[in-house]
């Protein structure tokens, strides 16, 4: 029918003939009307064809293997950069601007479609004279000629446009996909109208503890992800989507994990196509995020606890001293009435004592703060026998009008320690003055400080015979300010516990094993063994010192 298509319509001579009889003088009178409707039918196809964005080719390849283009429409040098009657001339020349990576194909198709007589469709590059590098689609079918020829009638068009949008895409969905693989974050795709996760990639599958299996099964609901609490914000961030197509700013929410647990995550939501309204959706595991936000906070509260742990326990230490410098200042004027040949004490030395007691709240106060904001403890030799001896001088002085026996078993063979002195002192003024305080509602009231030491450490038992420890105030002993009494802080044993471990030691409580009551005790290394700890230690504050001192 294409050959009846593209053939010429010519007028032929018609010769001398015999009178025609009446019917072929009305087959004569017939034939312009149909001419003439055939010539306009020809006329209409070849408008129709010129009009079409590719070109009508016919191709003929010989027995001998010439090739030519015996037909092609006004679009085919638009196409290939020459007229038809050009590429009969010189088609090699035509060929050889194939691509050289197609032109192996393009010479299979022939020969197979001319072989079995079948359809030809291929696509292929070709190297355009203006133009450049163009793809061109080629739909054409062979018949074989008497002679032997194979002739394609066919379809040619230039794809290049559609190639690279092509290309574009498969370039675009390439970088998508290599993302939506990279498991950096989770995607999924879901409906905005019903909430089904339709596709998730393995990020977001390992975050919520889903399997492929779940999200083929339709498991996965975002609206049942989300805790209660977060729903009216989420209703909200959706329909900011489906009206603008996205949301201006990512989501802070949770998601419940397949197990049930909780999982912290930045959302970032887009509508993909508004007839089904499905879309994407960004999330973001922030769960490390938040546990150093928490850890932040607490180290805030943290801080602030221990500023008002030094506040309180600067206050709770120098009441100690102050109460001390109290009392000589009062026994004072009553020593000054009596005559000084019957004086109990000298005024000056009590005096002395009153004054050491001031110095020694301003070394409290120094030494905790320095304590406190840096942890580690200025150690010395000194000897915990006299640290003991000099910690009992205030509690002596009220021992006989409290009705308190004292007894000082202090049995240690070795008693020297590398300690803070000032630290070390309050620990066993605060140990003292809470066994005092426990046997003040109790008839039989006795304090018995003992030491004891092996090769390593020295030990102080502080035992009284007052109410005795109960199990909940045992466990919360050391806890900061943890108190019972009604004026207490709770920063005594705390701090005491601090000071201890901060110079290697070990401060725990019990009852009293000689009766009721309790016993306080706590340890210090012996100074060879703690020298092993802080010999470097001690002589690089040492070399602080002379320097201060030369400066």
């Amino acid at each position: 029918m294409l050959r009846k298509f593209f053939r010429s319509f010519q007028m032929e001579t018609i010769p001398d003939r015999p009178e025609p009889s009446i019917e072929q003088q009305d087959a004569q009178k017939a034939a312009p009307a149909e001419r003439e409707a055939e010539m306009s039918a020809h006329a209409m196809m070849t408008a129709c064809v010129e009009a079409m964005p590719g070109a009508i080719a016919s191709f003929r390849f010989t027995p001998d293997g010439i090739g030519s283009f015996p037909y092609g429409s006004a679009n085919f040098e638009e196409i290939f950069g020459f007229p038809p009657e050009e590429s009969a001339a010189d088609l090699p020349t035509m060929r050889s601007r194939i691509h050289p990576d197609d032109i192996e194909r393009i010479d299979a198709a022939i020969a197979t479609s001319a072989a079995q007589l079948t359809k030809y469709h291929e696509e292929y590059r070709f190297l355009h004279p203006t133009k450049g590098a163009i793809w061109i689609e080629v739909h054409s079918m062979p018949t074989r000629e008497r002679d032997g020829s194979i002739i394609w009638h066919g379809y040619v068009c230039d794809v290049t446009a559609r190639k690279r949008a092509e290309e574009e895409l498969r370039l675009s969905e390439a970088r998508h996909r290599a993302f939506f693989d990279a498991n950096l974050i989770g995607v999924c795709y879901a409906s905005a109208t019903d909430a089904t996760i339709t596709e998730a990639n393995d990020k977001y599958l390992e975050m919520l503890g889903y399997t492929r299996e779940d999200l083929k099964a339709k498991r996965i609901n975002w609206r049942e992800l989300t805790p209660p609490e977060y729903a009216v914000m989420n209703e909200a961030a959706m329909a900011e989507v489906i009206a603008t197509g996205k949301n201006a700013r990512p989501t802070e929410k949770e998601y419940f994990r397949k197990d049930g647990s909780r999982l912290p995550v930045l959302v970032a939501r887009a509508i993909l196509d508004r007839d089904t309204m499905n879309g994407v959706a960004f999330i973001l595991d922030i769960s490390e995020l938040k546990e150093k936000e928490a850890r932040l906070r607490e180290a805030h509260r943290g801080q602030l606890a221990m500023m008002r742990s030094m506040a309180l326990g600067i206050a709770h230490e120098i009441n100690q001293p102050l109460a001390a410098t109290a009392t000589y200042l009062r026994v004072l004027p009553r020593l000054l009435e009596i005559d000084p040949a019957q004086r109990p004490a000298s005024v000056l030395e009590t005096v002395k004592k009153a004054v050491a007691q001031v110095m020694r709240a301003g070394e409290i106060v120094s030494r905790l703060r320095s304590f406190i904001a840096h942890g580690e403890p200025d150690k010395l030799r000194v000897n915990m026998h006299e640290l003991i001896l000099e910690a009992m001088e205030p509690v002596v002085a009220v021992a006989h009008e409290k009705q308190i026996a004292i007894s000082l078993d202090l049995g240690a063979s070795s008693s020297e320690v590398l300690a803070d002195r000032v630290q070390i002192m309050q620990v066993l003024i605060n140990l003292i003055r809470n066994a005092k305080e426990a046997m003040e509602h109790v008839v039989e009231r006795g304090l018995v400080i003992t030491t004891r030491s092996n090769e390593a450490d020295v030990r102080v038992d502080i035992a009284d015979t007052g109410v005795g420890l109960s199990e909940k105030r045992r466990n919360a002993l050391f806890v900061p300010f943890a108190t019972t009494k009604p004026s207490g802080m709770g920063v005594g044993l705390s701090i005491s516990r601090e000071i201890i471990e901060a110079h290697h030691g070990r401060i725990w409580a019990e009852e009293n094993p000689e009766g009721h009551g309790a016993m306080f005790s706590f340890t210090l290394p012996l100074v060879g063994r703690e020298a092993e700890k802080s010999n470097d230690e001690i002589d690089s504050r040492e070399d602080c010192r002379r320097v201060d001192a030369r400066a």
